[in-house]
């Protein structure tokens, strides 16, 4: 039994009529005499009553047509749902943030998004740049908010969504907030805090890099995340040299940010996927982002 037999089933319950119901389906009317009485045997009941003038349904198909309706519906649902995943109008979208800037537009973006096509779900990932990163790369999270400096994980592709530089951050009634600008030999004395490598590699070994560039090793003492570098700052433990989007959400009246020397210190802030995803939702998600 499958699926067209049943549609040929309800074509004769409904005209009661063997020729009238082959001329729907475009076909003869010995071909669907046969294709009904391949599924009287296949079910092991006889679905219709024929004489020379006409057709009547058995009491056994009285009762079987309403499922067989059924079937063909959920039959029908079955291959738009597949035809609305292919195209990317169906599915899941997973997306991955690390809680900076976001919110000042990925709301309003996700709500147009789900205008759009009610039937993708989309479920937030709020993670540190490391574990995004390998959320990316497993192909967990579909699509991620991160920061991005070069060199950047082969396996990504992203479109930029802000430039941003490194500065340092520094309480404000540090020394250091009277210059502008400030230069690594003015950080010799400082203690300063970075996330740890764990949770943010690429941010560590970037800050590694700069401090190297200019022969700068630095009195480094980690943290487990980005707010607690930031309110160690705060309380006045020492200094941190992270991108400007971070403290300036973190939004502290008691810190000050003072620009970098140098040109290897600008970092961007994208949303950044998977080259192997395949998920047609996320090209959705993209030109929406482009229209917003």
């Amino acid at each position: 039994m499958d699926i067209k037999q049943l549609r040929y089933f309800i074509s004769v319950a409904k005209h009661l009529n063997f020729t009238k119901a082959a001329q729907e389906h475009f076909m003869t009317q010995p071909a669907l005499s046969q294709q009904i009485a391949d599924l009287e045997r296949h079910l092991g009941v006889k679905l219709f009553i024929r004489n020379r003038h006409s057709v009547f349904l058995t009491p056994a198909a009285d009762e079987l047509l309403p499922e067989a309706k059924y079937l063909v519906s959920k039959s029908d649902e079955f291959i738009q749902l597949a035809n609305q995943v292919q195209s990317g109008m169906a599915g899941c979208l997973t997306i991955g943030v690390l809680g900076l800037s976001e919110r000042s537009f990925l709301p309003s973006l996700i709500l147009t998004y789900r205008s759009k096509y009610p039937h993708i779900k989309i479920s937030l990932q709020l993670l540190s740049m490391g574990a995004l990163d390998k959320a990316l790369e497993a192909q967990n999270v579909d699509v991620g908010f991160t920061l991005i400096e070069k060199p950047a994980p082969s396996f990504l592709n992203w479109k930029t969504l802000k430039k941003d530089t490194l500065c340092v951050v520094s309480r404000n009634d540090n020394p250091l907030t009277e210059s502008n600008y400030i230069s690594f030999s003015d950080l010799t004395k400082e203690t300063v805090f970075f996330q740890d490598r764990l949770t943010s590699p690429r941010g560590f070994n970037n800050l590694t890099r700069v401090c190297s560039n200019r022969g700068f090793t630095p009195n480094v003492n980690l943290a487990p995340n980005w707010g607690t570098v930031l309110m160690s700052v705060e309380s006045g433990m020492g200094i941190s040299i992270l991108p400007r989007l971070i403290p300036n959400t973190y939004g502290s009246p008691n810190l000050q940010l003072s620009g970098l020397e140098g040109n290897d210190t600008q970092v961007e802030f994208v949303i950044a996927w998977n080259l192997a995803n395949s998920n047609p939702a996320i090209s959705l998600f993209l030109n929406e982002l482009e229209k917003n």
